[in-house]
């Protein structure tokens, strides 16, 4: 597994997460993935996407765009 460039700060439903890329070198060849982390009343929200490629990788990505989290007192 091989991280690409640094992490970047990004916003998702209102809340800052964490996103690294990476590509895995595998025997039927590379596959792409994101990770998309925070941390929320000391749980730790981790989204991570793969794709056998970044054009594939780029369209999942876009569909977090819709995620939406709920407020709560807890």
């Amino acid at each position: 597994m091989e991280l690409k460039g640094a992490p970047e700060q990004i916003m998702m439903g209102g809340r800052s997460f964490w996103k690294r890329n990476l590509a895995v070198q595998t025997t039927t060849g590379t596959r792409y993935g994101s990770q998309f982390v925070t941390m929320d009343k000391g749980y730790l929200l981790m989204f991570f996407l793969g794709s056998p490629d970044l054009p594939g990788l780029r369209d999942i990505e876009k569909s977090l765009e819709s995620i939406r989290f709920l407020e709560s007192s807890n």
